[in-house]
């Protein structure tokens, strides 16, 4: 569960530097445009990740039991928003209100992150100050209504030492980043800083230079075992490292390498799931020669082909196994032909079973949506119609969406813009079915991209009238 929470942090950050950002503060409601579908994802989002950075003032406090106790008391009554900060603030036994800690990030857009600097003649001090992050391939808060800079927030920092256990409170320590300054702390003989403990904060934290070249050697050396044991910390260090290395504070190649040195090795879906939703964008910037194809290309593929032979194709392992299989499978088919084979042969074993239970009964759920895929990418009309009238007939939205992905792999360019065309028909999919069959469509590579903008922009206003 813990490792879910961790996930869903960094989609947070992720969907709140590269999409579309908001502060909480209360909407129009009013208005037809207050709550579109971005806004509500992002809105619920970031209001976790919010409740979870309160867990960085003291995390012995459990916030989940706090948010209960305050819906218990307030069932039947308009309670203000004072009254449940002030729950908070009594139950953390901290110093500050918890409101007047957390107005900043409730009103303001964006998330920061925190810049740890060396001191020249202190070796056993660093100086923290702040900055906004802001994803320039990928943001768009750059417009008339959100102003894209000037923002700071009182910053919960926690840190200890890198592979620190983290069994005692005395591990821990904790200095608030007040929003006007910068403050600096003692870290003793620590070489490697790990700030952000268990990711409770919403920001990232950038270390010098010097630090993140450590952290490099360090985890070259560590065993599988350390690796698993300490995923946690090992996750948030590659997300930030990617995350910076868009923004041009780290270079790819030392990113690239961190990250390497982190999942060669390992089986982790906490690490694996960091690892796919950043190497996905970089792959996207491959022909903006941001870094060298080539070498990426090797290096990608590499891990993937030793970590899919540890696993193998069959559903079978610990539950993170085959959570991690589901990851490295999908990687694993698009370079190689032994594996689109085998998708190919139980994707053909199912579709001409004889029944609908069958069907369902002979593939693992797991690695169904990634059998359905390039058993479509390689087979004629005929089967893309049998996976057609799946979709057609399921109830259930999993299932539609497995079928719907899988019917965008095909290959034939007219059957290609019948399923863009699918999108206009709203006794077929509904809205948001329609939203993920132009996204799916468009992955499918930089000619398909081109295309279905082309189609999408044809029909602009059609999607207005849905």
């Amino acid at each position: 569960v813990e490792d879910l929470r961790i996930i869903e942090m960094q989609s947070a950050l992720a969907l709140d530097s590269s999409i579309y950002t908001v502060s909480l503060q209360v909407l129009n409601t009013t208005s037809n445009n207050s709550w579109r579908s971005d806004t509500l994802n992002i809105l619920r989002k970031k209001g976790s990740a919010l409740l979870r950075t309160l867990q960085a003032y003291n995390d012995s406090a459990n916030i989940d039991t706090l948010i209960q106790e305050f819906a218990n008391s307030a069932k039947g009554t308009v309670s203000s928003v004072s009254t449940f900060w002030n729950l908070f603030t009594e139950k953390m036994y901290i110093k500050s209100n918890i409101g007047t800690l957390m107005q900043p990030w409730i009103t303001q857009p964006g998330y920061p992150y925190v810049i740890v600097s060396s001191i020249a003649d202190r070796r056993n001090e660093v100086m923290l100050n702040q900055s906004q992050y802001i994803d320039i391939f990928r943001s768009n808060i750059g417009n008339n209504s959100i102003p894209m800079f000037g923002y700071s927030w009182n910053i919960p920092f926690t840190w200890n030492k890198f592979l620190s256990s983290y069994y005692f409170p005395s591990d821990r320590n904790l200095v608030v980043l007040a929003s006007n300054g910068t403050t600096s702390i003692d870290i003793g003989n620590t070489i490697l800083l790990n700030g952000n403990i268990k990711l409770f904060g919403f920001y990232r934290v950038l270390y010098p230079a010097v630090m993140w070249k450590n952290y490099l050697t360090r985890i070259q050396t560590l065993p599988n075992t350390a690796i698993d044991k300490f995923s946690v910390g090992l996750s948030k260090l590659m997300d930030d490292a990617f995350a910076f290395a868009k923004i041009g504070r780290l270079p790819y190649t030392q990113t690239l390498n961190i990250s390497k040195s982190i999942v060669r090795h390992q089986t982790s879906y906490l690490l694996w799931s960091t690892y796919k939703r950043n190497i996905d964008f970089i792959a996207n910037f491959l022909e903006y020669h941001i870094i060298d194809s080539v070498n990426y290309n090797y290096y990608h593929s590499d891990l993937v082909k030793n970590i899919m032979n540890e696993l193998t194709f069959e559903d079978i392992g610990s539950y993170n196994e085959r959570l991690t299989r589901v990851i490295v499978m999908d990687y694993y088919c698009r370079i190689n032909k032994r594996c689109r084979n085998y998708a190919k042969e139980k994707f053909l074993s199912s579709i001409y079973s004889r029944s609908s239970n069958m069907i369902n009964s002979q593939l693992a759920p797991n690695l169904k949506a990634i059998i359905f895929k390039y058993g479509v990418a390689q087979t004629n009309l005929s089967t893309w119609q049998m996976v057609f009238h799946l979709f057609e007939s399921s109830t259930v939205l999993r299932e539609r969406l497995i079928y719907l992905e899988a019917l965008s792999y095909t290959n034939d360019i007219v059957t290609q813009l019948r399923y863009l065309n699918m999108t206009l028909n709203e006794t077929l999919m509904s809205d948001d079915e329609a939203i993920k069959a132009i996204d799916f469509m468009a992955n499918q590579g930089t000619l398909l991209l081109e295309s279905t903008w082309s189609f999408v922009s044809g029909n602009i206003q059609a999607f207005y009238q849905r």
